[in-house]
Formats: C-alpha cells, structure tokens, sequence
C-alpha cells in the first residue's frame, strides 16, 4: 500500500509523528508546574512516549523502503542493460547461424551436383554400376539435407 502514496507523504506523516511526540513526551515533563495541567502529566508522557516510538518505527520503515527502492531502480538499469547486450549477442548468433545454415546448403547443393554430374558421365549403356566413391558422397549429400532439415525444424 505503501508503493501508492507518494514519497513527501509518507515522509511527512512520519515527521509529524515524530515531533508530536517529542512535544507531547516534553510537555509532559514540565506540565506539573502549569496548575490547571498537572492532573495530565502522565497522560501526556504515556501518548508522547507511544507517539514517539511510533513516529521512530515508521521512520525506519520508510529509510528501508526507500533504500529497497532504490536497489530496484538500480536493478532496472542493470536489467535494461543487459537487455541491450543479449539484443547484440543475439544478431551476433542469429548471423552465425544464417551463415552456418548458408554454407551447409551450398556444400550440399555442390555435392548433388557432383553426383549428377557424376552419375550422367560414369553410367554407360554397357555399365551399371556406380563407383563407391559416388555411393560415399551421396550419403555425404543427404546427412548434409538432413542436417538442414533438422536446422530448419528447430528454428521453427
């Protein structure tokens, strides 16, 4: 509830608290010697004490609200700062993985079109058969497809 007043209040009311019962602690140290107020003397102790103690307990609660507060502005800076750098750590990744994703999709479009090219010239109409140096770079070729394809998917 305290969050809602403003500050100069709250500082205010506990100021006020204090010197009313620094007053009334005081007057009732010297009201024995005024004649029609004597009668009011521990009255006045007893409320003053109590109002002191008071405007003393609050006073100390609202030090350590403002020093939580001023541990939360504090905290704010630093999280929009760190906001700022994850911001550029994250384009510096993002980048990498868009070159990392580029350079895998041009290694394996290089790939297929070596086993095409490699496929139209090593078959023959007398030879069917392929050349495992083909076989091994076709698979190279799909692991790289899957590869992206698993990329792809966790991207998404």
């Amino acid at each position: 509830m305290l969050q809602f007043l403003p500050d100069s209040l709250i500082l205010w009311f506990c100021n006020i608290l204090l010197l009313l019962g620094l007053v009334l602690t005081v007057l009732g140290f010297f009201v024995h010697k005024i004649p029609f107020l004597y009668q009011y003397q521990l009255p006045f102790k007893i409320a003053g004490v109590v109002l002191l103690v008071a405007g003393v307990y609050f006073r100390g609660g609202y030090a350590v609200e403002m020093v939580w507060r001023e541990r939360v502005t504090e905290l704010e800076k630093n999280l929009d700062v760190a906001r700022q750098e994850s911001a550029k750590v994250n384009t510096v990744f993002k980048d990498r993985v868009i070159y990392r994703d580029k350079v895998i999709r041009e290694q394996g479009q290089t790939l297929v079109e070596y086993v095409d090219r490699e496929v139209v010239r090593t078959i023959t109409p007398e030879c069917n058969n392929l050349p495992m140096e083909l076989i091994e770079v076709h698979n190279r070729a799909a692991k790289l497809n899957e590869a992206v394809q698993q990329l792809e998917s966790k991207t998404k």
